[in-house]
């Protein structure tokens, strides 16, 4: 196992490293929907945010399968579970008619990104 340090670290460890960094950011994408959720808001703001929380509950299931295959050196099976997590997180991007004023936009934003992370990481492996 490579040094994840070090600027030699092997697929392995990037994937390693991709999907814990994902899973943080889900923690963290979680607790702040709980948060707005309570917050008073209008019906329609806490319907988008009960969406939002749904999916990343469902996120949540995927992310543990993406470390758990990647564990197991599955990439195939590891780039299936980001995949459904992408669409999972789009579900909440499109819980708001507004995505882009979305109180979830730079979290989805991000979690997106570090999936599309995960996908080119198994792609390579």
């Amino acid at each position: 196992m490579s040094d994840p340090h070090s600027a030699h670290a092997d697929l392995n460890m990037l994937g390693t490293i991709a999907g814990h960094l994902t899973d943080r950011n889900l923690t963290v994408t979680r607790t702040h929907i709980q948060r707005l959720l309570d917050v008073e808001m209008d019906e329609e703001a806490e319907h988008s945010l009960r969406a939002c929380f749904s999916a990343y509950n469902r996120v949540s299931i995927h992310v543990t399968h993406i470390i758990m295959y990647w564990t197991r050196r599955k990439a195939s099976m590891a780039r299936q579970e980001a995949s459904g997590a992408l669409r999972r997180v789009a579900e909440c991007q499109a819980a708001f008619t507004d995505a882009a004023a979305s109180p979830l936009a730079g979290n989805n934003n991000v979690m997106e990104k570090l999936l599309r992370i995960v996908v080119t990481i198994c792609d390579a492996a």
